[in-house]
């Protein structure tokens, strides 16, 4: 978190070309908001689907899981940065 501060004594700009953590942080949050956007959607387009195999439906929970699992560590995430 330090490294997201201005320090006393640093440059308040970065170099041209150059930059800042808080903008590398936030073009990363904005790139995992459209991940995140992109997985909703496609779990979106599975529910029209019926597995008709225990291998289908075996997959079928693990994606569940897996997104449910994704989507607590974005919670848990939030609670401890805000």
């Amino acid at each position: 978190m330090d490294a997201l501060e201005i320090n006393p004594g640093s440059a308040k700009t970065s170099p041209q070309g150059v930059r800042s953590n808080t903008q590398i942080l936030a073009k990363a949050q904005g790139d995992l908001a459209d991940h995140f956007t992109e997985l909703v959607m496609a779990i979106h387009n599975l529910k029209k689907y019926t597995p008709q195999t225990n291998a289908q439906k075996t997959i079928f929970k693990n994606i569940v899981k897996v997104s449910s699992l994704y989507i607590s560590i974005l919670n848990h995430e939030k609670e401890f940065f805000f």
